[in-house]
């Protein structure tokens, strides 16, 4: 159940970035907000992240998934956090600590356990 619920914050996440990147361009490290390559990253990340999601959710290598997850996850929680500590790190660091779970976890996964 763990990677579902993983899944279904990364799909959520995943889609709008997906749909909307230039919502999302302001959270890209280093990069100019209102440059291409901000959106690019966006949809680079949000394609991954819908990549993951879908793998978790069908059981597709889901300790693999979950470790990768884990270090995007990693990368937004030290690129948020340089600027200080708010709500969104905190959540983020709740969602690092759920695809850490899931990584370490048994593997209930269909297909290359």
């Amino acid at each position: 159940m763990t990677r579902i619920i993983l899944g279904l914050v990364f799909a959520w996440f995943g889609y709008h970035e997906l749909a909307d990147p230039r919502l999302w361009t302001g959270y890209v490290p280093v990069v100019p907000a209102t440059s291409t390559a901000s959106v690019v990253l966006v949809l680079v990340h949000g394609a991954v992240l819908f990549v993951l999601s879908v793998a978790l959710v069908v059981g597709i290598a889901p300790r693999a998934a979950g470790a990768i997850g884990a270090l995007l996850m990693v990368e937004i929680v030290i690129s948020l956090g340089v600027s200080g500590i708010n709500d969104i790190v905190v959540r983020d660091v709740g969602v690092l600590g759920l695809a850490v779970a899931v990584a370490v976890g048994q593997s209930r996964g269909v297909l290359l356990r």
